[in-house]
């Protein structure tokens, strides 16, 4: 009995076994025939221009463009190079500012920003007075646009702030590295397809290739042209950062919004309002004296009136005593 049963133990043993090594063969072949199909994949000789069924073959790779339905070469496709974003000292950054200032010296505050931009090795975009004209205001505004360089930037501001009062200022910071590389990705993809495009057009003899050829080389061109474009765009924002000033002339710079004591903060308000109590005043006799000639106009205007009505009544009331004096 004991021998029947250690004889049973070993056949399911032996099946086991067996079992196991049938599916390591089967793993093992399958691993095998994938490391083969890999390797047949980075073994592959790219080839560029016209297959063995007569279509033209693109020397940059389908697989390299992001967008769906984006056709290989064309301006809307985007190309990935699958290159490693640069360290941070090599990070393609744009960076602007936006500044509101006042001052109490408009004319003289123009000419030293005009000087600061200059001291900065910068040079102003654009510039608008307005608020000049008869029917304005006697308080003047100013719109400039300065390009800076990135590295002088911060000390730019602070000469800005030394020379009026900035009541607002916004600093940003963009980040384009990633777009940046992807497009010197896509440079380096067209200029080796337009290299392949021109070593084949030197040898094709049948005027359909020649024909199709130099299409494909246009195209290529084209993009070449507007990605590069786009670079020189780009390297001139992160070389110049934009500053945007919005001048405003002044009688009073705004105070401070930082914290102050009881009194300080009173005695300011105190000064605010006799100061606003002082200018309605003046405005207010400004627009008398100013307006003396319409308010005698109107003023002879009344008085004619007023009589003429006088007039009326007087008569109507001896006319009304002459009746009266007749019925007696």
């Amino acid at each position: 009995m004991m021998k029947k049963k250690i004889l049973t133990a070993l056949s399911v043993i032996t099946c086991l076994v067996i079992v196991i090594l049938s599916f390591a063969s089967c793993g093992s072949k399958n691993a095998a025939e994938s490391a083969r199909a890999q390797y047949d994949v980075f073994e592959e000789e790219p080839s560029y221009g016209f297959a063995s069924d007569g279509n033209y073959k693109s020397a940059v790779p389908e697989s390299a463009y992001e967008e769906n339905g984006a056709e290989p070469g064309s301006p809307e496709s985007k190309p990935s190079g699958g290159l490693e974003i640069a360290d941070a000292a090599n990070r393609k950054i744009i960076r602007n500012a936006s500044l509101d200032i006042e001052t109490k010296d408009f004319d003289e505050f123009i000419a030293d920003v005009e000087k600061a931009v200059g001291q900065s090795k910068g040079y102003i975009e654009s510039s608008e007075v307005y608020g000049n004209s008869y029917y304005s205001s006697s308080f003047r505004r100013a719109g400039i646009t300065a390009r800076i360089p990135a590295e002088n930037l911060d000390d730019f501001i602070n000469k800005i702030g030394d020379m009026g009062n900035i009541t607002s200022k916004s600093v940003s910071a963009s980040d384009i590295t990633a777009k940046y590389t992807d497009l010197e990705a896509r440079i380096e993809s067209f200029e080796a397809e337009r290299t392949a495009l021109l070593a084949i057009l030197e040898k094709a003899t049948k005027v359909e290739e020649i024909i199709t050829l130099r299409d494909k080389l246009a195209e290529v061109n084209a993009s070449l042209d507007s990605y590069k474009r786009q670079i020189k765009s780009f390297d001139s924002l992160v070389a110049y950062s934009t500053v945007e000033l919005e001048i405003e002339e002044v009688d009073r710079v705004s105070p401070s919004n930082e914290k102050k004591g009881f009194f300080t903060e009173l005695g300011e308000r105190l000064s605010d309002n006799l100061y606003n109590i002082g200018q309605g005043a003046r405005n207010f006799a400004l627009w008398f004296i100013s307006s003396l000639p319409y308010l005698l106009i109107i003023a002879a205007v009344i008085t004619a009136a007023a009589l003429i009505i006088r007039r009326q009544i007087r008569k109507r009331r001896v006319k009304k005593a002459q009746k009266n004096s007749e019925q007696n």
